[in-house]
């Protein structure tokens, strides 16, 4: 049988079983039966020769068969092919549809896997750069730079297809290929970036993802019709992926600039002690009870900065505790700042070993000091009788790591979430980012 012409090439009959199928591009091509599933080469004005017959062939498969017309992209495409692929590692199974632009003579493929489609179209090497990077699973590996642009395609997986099932014209003998080419995928979701080796030829393409609404209304027919959607597509969009690189560089940043703007407080602002000094702690008799104490006071020191405050008070209590009521006075104003805290500190052995619990000082940060006169009154209370030294130390421009803290842990809890969504998604695409 030989390919007949009305005009223009129209149709290529089956060699076996004398079925004809549609042909748009008038090139030599290759055809699989969809009647009795002969493959088979078909040259304009020679006859058809058989080539063999593909298993898996089945027009059931077919969401779109041959002849059938779409308009994507603003462009008319019509259905010359439809093909079944395998990762035999991975048992994935997918289906690709031939689409060929008859005012180009272009072709581009429309892809589906568990009811998500992408379209994916012959693109220019000289647009990307390969470099070494991670793959989406987190693991050392090239990925893809588009020039000129901040796209970065990260490694999703490699394989070698078999083909299942092949019907309709193709512009290249889809046998030979089987199990011969060497796929890569890079994605950048809702894009992809596909590179085909074969023969130590590479080419290179680009893909995007579309939406189930958006294949129906290019077929003119209903999203029912379309096979049902199972999980995430690999580049299905989600608003996780929009945000996860911007949330990255910018939580680094923040951590950068937060750690910067510490030192840089703590070399401009260096703390200084401006009070260093002991006092012996005494009865006073006079008031109720064995165990009460006169209270403290200091002599008066200068704060030359205003800022933050650091008081600490120094005991030497041992096996026993002490109650300390401290209050840093402003002389000139008269404003008190406070905090009562307790000391204790016990040791002893027990079978055997030595152990402490507690501590013999307490201290206190006060955030906002202006600067002027002061002196610290302290209001000590023991369990006891006996007496103990009190070591008091003040620092002027004290640095407060709470605050840089707190800063440092809201960054990382918005991190943290963006990182457990992304992965969520990523799990549901079937990829392990953790």
């Amino acid at each position: 049988m030989t390919i007949s012409y009305d005009g223009s090439l129209r149709s290529v009959a089956c060699p076996s079983c004398s079925a004809l199928i549609p042909v748009y591009d008038p090139n030599g091509c290759y055809a699989g039966c969809t009647n009795c599933f002969t493959f088979y080469s078909a040259t304009p004005g020679h006859a058809s020769l058989a080539q063999g017959w593909l298993n898996g062939n089945d027009v059931q498969k077919m969401t779109f068969a041959p002849g059938v017309r779409a308009r994507l992209d603003n462009k008319e495409y019509v259905v010359t092919g439809f093909l079944e692929k395998e990762d035999p590692r991975e048992d994935v199974v997918w289906k690709e549809y031939m689409l060929y632009n008859e005012a180009s003579a272009e072709y581009v493929t429309l892809a589906e896997y568990n009811g998500h489609w992408m379209l994916i179209w012959p693109d220019d090497e000289q647009k990307y750069t390969l470099r070494q990077g991670r793959s989406l699973e987190g693991r050392k590996a090239k990925e893809v730079v588009e020039k000129g642009t901040v796209n970065v395609f990260r490694l999703y997986t490699y394989y070698k297809f078999r083909l299942v099932s092949g019907m309709g014209v193709f512009d290249e003998d889809i046998t030979e290929l089987n199990n011969k080419v060497t796929v890569t995928e890079y994605v950048a979701a809702p894009d992809i970036v596909v590179t085909e080796k074969y023969k130590g030829d590479t080419k290179w393409y680009r893909g995007r993802y579309v939406r189930q609404k958006e294949v129906a209304e290019a077929f003119n027919t209903t999203i029912d019709y379309l096979p049902q959607q199972r999980g995430v597509g690999i580049i299905e969009p989600h608003w996780i992926d929009g945000i996860t690189p911007a949330i990255n560089k910018l939580t680094l940043a923040l951590l950068a600039l937060t750690i910067l703007t510490f030192i840089a407080s703590f070399i401009v602002n260096e703390p200084k002690n401006v009070l260093n000094q002991t006092y012996q702690t005494t009865k006073d008799t006079s008031a109720w009870g064995s165990d009460a104490m006169h209270p403290v006071t200091t002599d008066a020191f200068h704060i030359s900065r205003d800022g933050a405050v650091d008081l600490t008070v120094n005991t030497t209590i041992d096996n026993d505790w002490m109650e300390l009521t401290v209050e840093l006075v402003n002389d000139k104003t008269g404003k008190t700042y406070e905090f009562t805290k307790l000391a204790e500190y016990y040791h002893g052995t027990d079978g055997g070993e030595s152990w402490t619990e507690g501590g013999t000082s307490v201290s206190g940060v006060f955030s906002t000091v202006p600067k002027g006169l002061y002196h610290v009154n302290i209001f000590p209370f023991a369990g006891g009788t006996r007496l103990y030294e009190l070591g008091v130390q003040v620092e002027e421009c004290t640095t407060l790591p709470s605050n840089m803290g707190w800063f440092l842990l809201l960054v990382l809890v918005v991190w943290i979430f963006v990182y457990m969504k992304q992965h969520q998604v990523n799990e549901l695409r079937g990829i392990s980012t953790i």
